[in-house]
């Protein structure tokens, strides 16, 4: 190892040294050490930092690595920082380099100076947080910048070329985000690395994807690909995907494919002008294309100022939908390739199940080939239905492929979906549109649709509610394999958190709308909050009601709250309430919760089912207008029952609920004004830590605010202890808040110096808990006094 040429912390901050640290509780000569003392801090929320600087900058170019050890604590999980140098009080950021933290150990951690861009000077040393959320303790010993290349490992570093402009390697640019959707990104993984680090990506959900936006576009014109190293996992090989984007936003380039083989890293070159020679890159996609995508690596990713002509991959069209190809014939034994169900003619025992549709399956105008099928709904909700000879097994096959046309003007509103039986057992449904002049290629994931066994029938239906013009389909077909452009369907339904999706782009299955003297159309195209289609109400009398009734009875324990989104069509705002009924009968409302609709923009509105009753069963969602008899238009959109966290329902088992025990609640955080406040006092404690008070400032006060509100109907008291340090007594006073600006619960209490006592509060009526703040009767500067054991107590606990 080499030898440390400038010791930063060992038992304590090098001479000159200050803490610079924000939002972040710092204790400097902590005894959890490797021997003597440690530096230790809590951060008191989302990126918050250790930072310590530097009384002179120092060269850059005298070292060649900092290494310390690092400690996660006693408490469980593992703590997720990035470690940055700056080489000026206010700027001059090197690049980024993670780390995950394990707690229990000490761990050895050596970064060259090189992987964070060889900073020039050295004025701030910064551990900053990077979830975005609270953390546990961290703690760390025997900070030295090291002189000396000698059992440093370099071999991984990329030699870059003048121009080049890197992303990844090691560590992260500065001005590089992460702006992945539906995955899980570790920007710290240890193995498979080309060097000490790489970027691990999971998708949680179908198509996900990596994504890297950065800060400033780049004239692409300046360069020629982007380059990176891309590894497999465990996995034999995957279809994956790679675009860039103009915009934070759109701007899509093409999207070129390739095969990503497992067990082995292997470089991927894709030059610019296979992406269709974009104008800027603002972001850089890689997707995993599987049916079921597992993890992979990725490793020394830069933007080429000049590449070869790399290696010769497929490019997929903008839209996202892939152009039919040729395909290969099966090998002998294998599973077909693609199921024809409909080209030029019905596939040989395949029977016309529609209703009220009148189908024509020689149509010769317009067709992929030489003909397609026409079709032509008679009635609102009509169908287009195929039963197959047999059943067909399911697993066999990937997704359903097929194009529409959407006849000589306007835009079809369709919805497919698939019955396993021949009356009977309905998947999940995809809505899509086929807009007229075109053929339009359709991709549908089977595991999308549901956890399909067998496929009976194939089924096409209006999803206006109208009559609709003649439209017209061909080239239907099962395919396996890796699927390109599926549709995105929108979860509904029970979600795997514990929640219940009852509106996304559709009313989940089985809800029925129930509304009272309203117009309810569920497939609005404009406006809409998310995805593709919001509810649009129209009250031409007012005082009517949009209701929505669940098609069994949802036990009202399971839920924390409901959010959905709402807008007005006109600017003027409305005066409206929302309300459950715990049966279908009149007469098993709750009490409603009143509201005022904003006028022509979204608004997020989340109850608490506290405010709501706390109901035991919910079976109908209910949105009325109180505004009067005016007519009245809004739309609604992602309507979702939220579940009880953990904690909750750790809440509702257990005696008691623990805001502080040697460490604040990671789902709470502190907001705190006029006061210096730590949450590692190990000096005044009962156990391991206490909190640490003092009010600096006029009328100061202590805060702490759950993340979310939190419902404590099932709770009696709050229960704490207090400690008056070695000050006269002192008279205090605890608020407790069921709104941000509303007092629900006050009492004073006295802080006794020298000793710890016992203060309980009892909590009638409350319901809702947002904060819990402590303050001087008086509004006076104190001297530092402690709190320790801070706790809701239960109902249950008597």
């Amino acid at each position: 190892m080499p030898g440390c040429a400038y010791t930063l912390y060992d038992d304590a901050l090098a001479d000159g040294w200050d803490d610079w640290s924000w939002n972040t509780n710092v204790n400097r000569g902590h005894p959890y050490a490797l021997s003597g003392r440690s530096l230790a801090w809590q951060y008191r929320e989302g990126y918050a930092g250790l930072s310590m600087r530097s009384p002179q900058p120092l060269p850059g170019q005298d070292y060649d690595a900092v290494s310390f050890w690092i400690n996660g604590g006693e408490d469980p999980g593992t703590r997720q920082i990035v470690f940055l140098i700056q080489s000026a009080d206010d700027g001059g950021e090197s690049r980024r380099f993670h780390i995950d933290v394990p707690p229990r150990t000490w761990v050895p951690i050596t970064i060259p100076l090189a992987a964070l861009g060889n900073p020039p000077l050295i004025k701030r040393v910064n551990f900053q947080e990077r979830t975005g959320q609270k953390q546990f303790p961290i703690f760390a010993d025997n900070i030295c910048f090291l002189r000396g290349k000698e059992g440093l490992d370099l071999s991984g570093l990329l030699d870059l070329q003048p121009g080049d402009f890197l992303l990844f390697d090691e560590a992260t640019r500065e001005d590089v985000d992460n702006w992945s959707w539906d995955s899980e990104v570790s920007f710290a993984n240890a193995s498979p690395a080309v060097g000490l680090r790489s970027v691990a990506v999971k998708h949680l959900k179908q198509y996900g994807g990596f994504s890297l936006r950065l800060r400033a576009p780049l004239d692409a014109g300046q360069y020629g690909g982007i380059v990176f190293r891309a590894h497999g996992g465990e996995q034999r090989s995957r279809q994956m995907q790679v675009w860039i984007q103009e915009t934070d936003d759109g701007g899509d380039s093409k999207k070129v494919a390739f095969e990503l083989r497992g067990g082995e890293w292997q470089e991927i070159v894709v030059p610019l002008r296979s992406l269709g020679n974009p104008k800027a890159i603002k972001r850089i996609n890689i997707q995993d294309l599987s049916a079921k995508p597992q993890t992979f690596y990725l490793d020394s990713l830069y933007i080429a100022r000049e590449v070869g002509a790399g290696a010769a991959l497929p490019v997929i069209p903008a839209s996202g939908q892939a152009q039919p190809q040729a395909r290969a014939p099966a090998a002998t034994g294998a599973l077909p390739a693609e199921l024809t169900v409909y080209g030029d003619a019905l596939a040989a025992g395949w029977e016309n199940w529609s209703w009220n549709t009148q189908v024509n399956f020689a149509n010769a105008q317009p067709a992929l080939g030489r003909r397609s099928v026409a079709v032509s709904y008679g009635e609102p909700f009509a169908g287009f239905s195929l039963r197959a000879p047999a059943p067909i097994d399911a697993q066999r096959y990937s997704g359903i492929a097929f194009w529409v046309h959407g006849g000589e003007s306007g835009e079809r509103a369709l919805r497919f979906y698939i019955q396993q039986s021949d009356s009977g057992g309905e998947s999940r449904v995809a809505q899509f549109e086929a807009p007229a002049g075109t053929w339009t290629p359709i991709t549908i994931a089977l595991s999308s649709l549901g956890n399909l066994q067998t496929i009976k029938r194939l089924t096409i239906q209006d999803n206006s509610g109208e009559r609709q013009p003649t439209f017209y389909v061909d080239n239907i077909r099962l395919v396996s394999g890796p699927l390109e452009g599926a549709l995105s369907i929108p979860l509904t339904g029970p979600t795997e958190e514990g929640g219940y999706i009852v509106y996304s782009d559709v009313l989940a299955d089985g809800w029925e709308n129930w509304s009272w003297e309203s117009q309810v159309d569920f497939a609005s195209r404009e406006p809409v909050f998310a995805g593709r289609r919001a509810i649009a109400v129209q009250m031409p009398n007012g005082n009517g009601g949009l209701s929505l009734r669940a098609p069994i009875t949802l036990d009202g324990e399971a839920y924390s709250a409901i959010r959905l989104r709402l807008r007005g069509a006109k600017p003027e705002p409305r005066q409206m309430q929302i309300y459950f009924h715990s049966a279908d009968e009149s007469g098993n409302e709750g009490p409603g919760f009143v509201f005022q609709l904003a006028g022509s923009q979204w608004i997020t509105l989340r109850v608490p089912l506290a405010q709501l009753g706390n109901l035991k069963t919910i079976k109908r969602i209910n949105v009325q207008d109180l505004g009067g008899s005016s007519p009245l238009s809004f739309y609604v959109d992602e309507i979702e029952l939220l579940p009880r966290t953990q904690t909750q329902l750790a809440m509702m088992r257990s005696p008691h609920y623990t805001i502080f025990a040697n460490l604040l609640a990671r789902e709470w955080r502190d907001a705190s004004q006029g006061a210096q406040v730590s949450f590692i006092e190990s000096q005044v404690v009962r156990r391991m830590y206490a909190i640490a008070v003092q009010l600096t400032q006029p009328d100061g006060k202590f805060r702490v605010e759950p993340r979310q509100p939190l419902d404590v109907g099932e709770f009696k008291s709050l229960s704490f202890y207090v400690h008056g340090g070695e000050a006269s007594p002192r008279t205090l006073r605890l608020a407790l808040y069921a709104a941000p600006d509303r007092s629900a619960i006050q009492q004073t209490f006295q802080a006794v110096p020298g000793e710890w006592t016992k203060i309980e509060v009892a909590l009638e009526k409350l319901g809702t808990l947002v904060a819990l703040e402590i303050a001087a009767e008086d509004g006076q500067l104190l001297p530092t006094f402690y709190l320790e054991d801070v706790r809701l107590i239960n109902v249950s606990s008597d």
